[in-house]
């Protein structure tokens, strides 16, 4: 029972990991955009 806790509990921390990854990866992707929307105009 426990072995299964435990693969359960690292599979989310994995998909908890992905999550941050992908958002910080967006939140450094439309800083970009604005950055260089700002800096056009």
């Amino acid at each position: 029972m426990s072995c299964i806790v435990f693969y359960l509990a690292s599979c989310l921390k994995q998909f908890a990991a992905y999550i941050n990854y992908k958002e910080s990866l967006l939140n450094a992707l439309s800083k970009k955009v604005f950055v260089k929307g700002f800096s056009n105009t």
